[in-house]
């Protein structure tokens, strides 16, 4: 019997982490869509995961291929605002303006890659307690 919820659920937790849902909207995302939480504080870091679906068809084969590509994008809710993050050190500085100096040399000094998710998380920490 499937279960049945008498009001929407705007949290749940995985071993993932926490997921939830009622941010701004942005782009083509509502306040329905779920986002991983990683960071949860004044400021907040979100993910967000999709599955995109790429067909293939190999050279001289009939059949074609279905490939699923996980991707997942990163937004940084500051002031209510979501704000788009690529993963490079001028979009994260630009998005955490306001301590733009004292950030990029903790970036320097940590020798902080903006690649991984674990050095834009340690940022935005830093951020939230200068």
């Amino acid at each position: 019997k499937p279960y049945r919820f008498s009001s929407e659920i705007t949290e749940f937790s995985t071993n993932d982490g926490v997921f939830r849902s009622g941010f701004p909207p942005t782009e083509s995302l509502t306040a329905r869509n779920f986002y991983q939480v990683l960071y949860d504080g004044n400021v907040k870091l979100l993910k967000r995961n999709t599955v995109r679906i790429q067909l293939e068809k190999l050279y001289s084969s009939a059949t074609q291929t279905k490939r699923f590509m996980k991707e997942s994008t990163l937004y940084l809710l500051k002031n209510g605002a979501m704000i788009r993050l690529k993963k490079d050190k001028k979009s994260l500085l630009e998005a955490l303006s306001d301590k733009q100096s004292q950030l990029e040399t903790f970036i320097n000094d940590e020798k902080l890659k903006m690649s991984k998710e674990e050095d834009i998380l340690r940022v935005v920490e830093r951020y939230e307690a200068q």
